[in-house]
């Protein structure tokens, strides 16, 4: 079963067109969650599924969380991937509507919430926790509180099915929930079914959408070890070309290692620049405020703009200075990082910075300082 094929149901099912604002039966969705189990099954769909969401533009992830590839516009659903990174959350919220969705690599666990009791109180009341494996399925059809999250130390991603926004999420009528967010949830999906979204028009913001790129570039990579063949090598050249930092170092990797080529060389793309306690690090993005955030044993790198955050780099409470120090200067020398690092733990931060875009070798060491905000999240 490939993409277009299993698009067809939403037909096949006679699913109320969008304009009629009307919730189809909870039997029809429960068919389309069936049907997306088994198309995760087949490598065509998959592939489908990837090589749609390869192309889209990196822009289009400046204005919504999950950019749709493909779906109905004339039921407005549409079909979208979401890319998890290690530990990554989305945070407490709200689905009004009907939505599908599913595991398309690795794993996620989910906490759900008393919706009832929230419209209630105003406080979120815990009910269980589940987790769920690559190709398991699950649907919600009733308004739902969650917060999915990724449990593993490597990149997960989901694929959804979202119907139209019709019914009022709580904060629409006014009911305000502690602790859920309301950046999140139906609101965060694009409204088109190809990814021909309006890019945001705050330079921070499409950045910001290229480092999300990147991101989701990486979680592709891994998710194509799962297919062999010429479709996924050309997916991965691909991959290599578009990508930046660790994506384009992960994609180089696999294609080594699976098929023997040597895609630094066959390129015109210089190899990535090895750090040394000399090596002088600039910010790659000016513009883009970085923040330090403590949460759970952990420290992260993160840039933000005024609309949306994206977390850069994460390890351990031991490296916290040197992240303040890097946050804080727009440029810098390996050596001079701070706190209680051996100068190989100096050298492996730097590299990550690099792999992750934030930072670029070269250019003066120095420059003005800016002042670095630390967040510390509950």
């Amino acid at each position: 079963m490939g993409l277009a094929h299993f698009l067809r149901l939403f037909e096949q099912l006679r699913l109320p067109p969008r304009e009629l604002a009307q919730r189809p039966p909870r039997e029809s969705v429960r068919q389309v969650q069936t049907a997306l189990s088994a198309a995760l099954a087949d490598p065509a769909f998959c592939l489908d599924c990837l090589e749609s969401d390869i192309r889209l533009p990196p822009s289009s992830r400046s204005s919504a969380d999950l950019v749709p590839f493909a779906g109905d516009a004339e039921r407005g659903i549409r079909v979208a991937l979401g890319y998890w990174g290690p530990g990554a959350a989305a945070g407490p919220h709200e689905h009004a509507d009907w939505t599908v969705t599913a595991v398309f690599h690795n794993a996620l666990m989910v906490q759900t919430y008393d919706h009832e009791h929230a419209r209630r109180t105003g406080e979120l009341a815990p009910r269980r926790v589940f987790g769920a494996a690559v190709g398991q399925a699950g649907h919600i059809y009733h308004p739902c509180l969650h917060d999915p999250r990724n449990p593993t130390g490597t990149w997960s991603i989901s694929l959804h099915v979202v119907g139209p926004l019709h019914s009022p999420t709580l904060a629409m009528q006014g009911i305000q929930v502690r602790g859920v967010s309301t950046a999140a949830g139906d609101s965060t999906v694009g409204d088109s079914t190809d990814g021909d979204s309006t890019p945001s028009s705050d330079p921070v913001d499409r950045q910001l959408a290229r480092i999300a790129a990147d991101g989701a570039r990486c979680a592709q990579v891994l998710a194509l070890q799962r297919w062999p063949g010429d479709r996924a090598r050309r997916l991965l050249e691909a991959l290599f070309q578009a990508g930046s930092g660790p994506a384009r170092r992960a994609a180089a990797a696999e294609l080594a290692q699976r098929y023997g080529i040597d895609a630094w060389r066959a390129s015109d793309l210089p190899p990535p620049r090895a750090c040394a306690l000399d090596t002088q690090l600039e910010h790659a993005w000016p513009g883009v405020e970085l923040g330090v955030v403590a949460a759970s044993g952990e420290v992260s790198l993160v840039a933000r703009s005024r609309h949306r955050r994206c977390v850069l780099l994460r390890t351990g409470p031991r490296a916290a200075r040197a992240l303040e120090f890097v946050a804080a200067h727009p440029s810098f020398e390996v050596g001079a990082l701070p706190g209680d690092l051996a100068a190989a733990d100096k050298v492996r931060l730097a590299e990550a910075l690099v792999e992750g875009t934030a930072f670029r070798v070269g250019g003066p060491a120095g420059g003005a300082d800016r002042e670095v905000e630390t967040w510390n999240v509950s």
